[in-house]
């Protein structure tokens, strides 16, 4: 990745180099802007750039267990014992994320896209991973920058 390959991200999205800073602190920027002004793929950029493996989510559109996962029953197999239990179905994004870590990426970034249209379910759902770092009872790896 070339400077000038960054450059032409910053143009994009001019305020860049404060998301670069905030996430090298381990905070969670906010990057506002209409849609189409081309948040995602700055933020794409800028994981290229800084060599983060990148996933983008737009939890106004997904369905809650999309974002936080979910516990599904799950029966006994043939000729096993027992009773009917949960097993937790992970998000696909923490997959992906946690993948790319396992792969070797230094760091990979969650850009969750208009989180000023998500329905009630869907910010209860995002609370806990932005402000506890966790997913149901799996805590983020440090790795992963949101």
């Amino acid at each position: 990745m070339g400077r000038q390959d960054i450059y032409s991200a910053r143009r994009i999205w001019p305020r860049l180099i404060d998301v670069e800073s905030t996430l090298r602190a381990n905070a969670i920027p906010v990057v506002e802007g209409p849609p189409g002004a081309g948040k995602s793929a700055a933020m794409g950029e800028l994981a290229r750039h800084l060599g983060y493996g990148f996933v983008a989510l737009c939890p106004a559109t997904c369905d809650p267990a999309d974002i936080g996962g979910l516990d599904a029953p799950v029966a006994p197999t043939f000729g096993e014992k027992g009773r009917t239990r949960l097993e937790r179905l992970w998000p696909w994004w923490l997959e992906s994320a946690e993948e790319q870590v396992e792969a070797g990426k230094p760091g990979v970034l969650v850009f969750f896209d208009e989180l000023k249209c998500l329905p009630p379910a869907s910010q209860a759902a995002c609370l806990s991973i932005f402000q506890e770092r966790r997913v149901g009872p799996h805590r983020l790896s440090d790795k992963i920058r949101l």
